[in-house]
């Protein structure tokens, strides 16, 4: 990355906070409000040439734009981040042509206390509010290794791309449970197939046409549920993969209210859903435990080897026993004190 672009990122950034904060003070009329917006338009501009667009999104509390992660301990930027965050959506894209009308109008929206709709509604809002030049995306990116590196839509394949041949054998791998271990591969297209809620409703559907059962319609269902649970290692994926999960759900209801021979109703499939939902959350707190218990396991080791430079008939050896023993849990104890 161009050390002068960053620095670009970086300003922009700490202004798009400012003027989300001035937004929250001042109407969307107030000359302060209209002044900081001039200003904070007058820098997207230069950074649009070319026809360049810019990506706003966040990843664990991050901030980035175009992917370059912007490095500000500020409280401004953090809001920005979090406000970005609570729409659920992968990222909000500023097109060439953007406008000083557009720009206020997407600050505006930011500063709304409930907004996260979906991307469907989002976008909506922003065509009749007449901003075309803001484009909500859907969040069907996920972490990729330990840098963070970021897949979007618009930046990877789409459907229409992938070829046949790698289509066939994802629907093939789904029927007989084995997309989780093809995923390990790591191979982009089937990432993309794994992950595209509109193309797995339309495969959903194609596999439960025969569905003799409830039964048989809810292990179909488990097939996409499995993998999404297997291969969460954060709790961003967790996340992400629980957005793909709901959209799939919407969109496959709807297909179902519209079949004329159902073997199950509607509540069942939902059902079917929470249950998976459910196990989707499990996994994650079952990461966030052993994160946690790994982490209380080092405190441990470090309190001990402290108390063990201190006599055990000291003051402080023995109030410390008594205060870990209050507030910490037996594993803690044990682990300083034996059983």
């Amino acid at each position: 990355m161009d050390e002068a672009i960053l620095k670009k990122y970086i300003s922009l950034t700490k202004n798009l906070g400012q003027l989300l904060s001035v937004a929250r003070l001042y109407n969307a009329t107030h000359p302060v409000f209209k002044e900081k917006a001039k200003e904070v338009f007058a820098e997207i501009g230069p950074l649009m040439e070319g026809k360049q667009s810019l990506i706003l999104s966040e990843v664990e509390g991050m901030f980035l734009i175009n992917g370059e992660k912007i490095e500000l301990k500020n409280s401004l930027v953090a809001s920005l981040a979090e406000r970005i965050r609570n729409l659920k959506l992968g990222s909000l894209d500023l097109e060439p042509g953007l406008t000083l009308e557009e720009l206020e109008l997407l600050i505006g929206f930011l500063n709304l206390k409930t907004h996260a709709l979906g991307e469907e509604h989002i976008r909506e809002y922003f065509k009749e509010k007449g901003a075309p030049h803001v484009i909500p995306r859907f969040a069907t990116y996920r972490l990729v290794g330990e840098d963070e590196k970021i897949v979007k839509e618009g930046e990877t394949l789409k459907i229409d791309d992938i070829p046949k041949e790698i289509i066939s054998r994802f629907a093939e791998d789904l029927k007989k449970g084995r997309v989780g271990e093809q995923l390990e591969k790591k191979e982009k297209e089937y990432g993309v197939l794994a992950h595209d809620s509109t193309f797995l409703s339309g495969l959903m559907s194609d596999l439960t046409k025969d569905a003799g059962s409830k039964e048989e319609v809810g292990k179909i269902l488990w097939l996409v549920g499995d993998y999404l649970i297997d291969e969460i290692s954060t709790a961003k994926e967790k996340e992400l993969n629980y957005k793909v999960l709901e959209d799939l759900q919407k969109q496959l209801l709807v297909f179902w209210e519209q079949k004329k021979d159902r073997v199950t109703g509607k509540e069942d499939i939902e059902k079917t859903f929470v249950a998976i939902g459910a196990a989707l959350e499990l996994k994650g707190l079952l990461l966030l435990y052993k994160k946690h218990k790994k982490e209380l396991e080092g405190v441990a080791k470090k309190l001990s080897a402290i108390l063990e430079t201190l006599p055990p008939e000291s003051l402080i050896h023995k109030k410390t026993k008594e205060k870990l023993e209050k507030i910490g849990p037996p594993s803690l104890g044990a682990a300083l004190f034996g059983p």
